[in-house]
């Protein structure tokens, strides 16, 4: 099945599916696959934010507001891939 840019695909953990083929539609496409166990643990999300606690989450938003704990240049740094989406969709 054909899929648009910028999705994500979640790949089958079934037993009888062992392999994964990919087709691409344009010479220039490019692939990140990201593979891991699950964590299994308690999972918070609250925007772009995911965390293992309420808490957690609020110490982040902190962090993001005051531009602290990794969030020094957050207010300024632009993604490559996200201004080339805004592009393709028009939303600049």
């Amino acid at each position: 099945a054909a899929h648009e840019r910028y999705h994500t695909l979640v790949l089958s953990s079934a037993a009888n599916e062992t392999g994964v083929a990919l087709e691409s539609a344009e010479d220039d496409t490019e692939v990140v696959l990201i593979s891991g166990e699950p964590l299994d643990q308690k999972v918070v999300q609250y925007g772009p934010f995911v965390m293992t606690s309420e808490e957690e989450i609020r110490q982040t938003l902190r962090d993001y507001h005051y531009g602290q704990n990794g969030f020094e240049k957050a207010g300024t740094w632009k993604s490559d891939l996200g201004q080339e989406f805004l592009r393709e969709y028009g939303r600049e």
